[in-house]
């Protein structure tokens, strides 16, 4: 059996947007110096009844949660607001969110370079910090369900089952 190739990921830029329900995406890949998509695996649960085999197990479903480490920016002019800004002014609302750790310039999803999108809910963030350094912003958005890794693929059936449901 041949080994596959690994390509890692070295960290450079990504492509990273949050959205309200009724706003426009907006990009914060400049206010994070770290962004990934973390998942905490389910509990196992295990019962053992009194006969020889009776040891049950079963896991948990598995939480997810959009992980973002930046600097605070508190602009709140409308369109062009801070990451700080935008979780304060949003927080409890259902966001959306595109990852894409591939690049700045890779928005949509391929085979080779797929994204991540999905609903998070807003969490504020930190305000202030520490005598001679950037003021940051460290926080963990729960996905509200799992997200998607979505690829051109996904992003064409999606466009074709959208395109036959308003046939219909």
């Amino acid at each position: 059996m041949a080994a596959i190739a690994a390509t890692p990921i070295f960290m450079r830029n990504v492509f990273l947007t949050l959205k309200t329900t009724i706003g426009s995406a907006l990009e914060f890949q400049c206010h994070v110096t770290e962004a990934r998509l973390q998942t905490t695996p389910g509990d196992i649960v295990t019962i053992k009844t009194l006969c020889s085999s009776g040891v049950y197990s079963s896991a948990n479903a598995p939480e997810y949660a959009l992980v973002l480490v930046g600097v605070q920016d508190w602009d709140t002019t409308a369109g062009s607001e801070g990451l700080a800004a935008f979780l304060w002014q949003n927080e409890g609302a259902v966001l959306s969110f595109v990852l894409n750790i591939h690049g700045e310039a890779s928005s949509v999803g391929t085979v080779t370079q797929p994204r991540m999108t999905g609903t998070v809910l807003c969490v504020p963030g930190d305000y202030g910090g520490e005598i001679g350094t950037y003021a940051e912003l460290n926080v963990e958005l729960p996905c509200t369900a799992k997200p998607t890794l979505t690829t051109a693929a996904v992003l064409a059936a999606e466009a074709a089952e959208a395109k036959g449901s308003k046939a219909a």
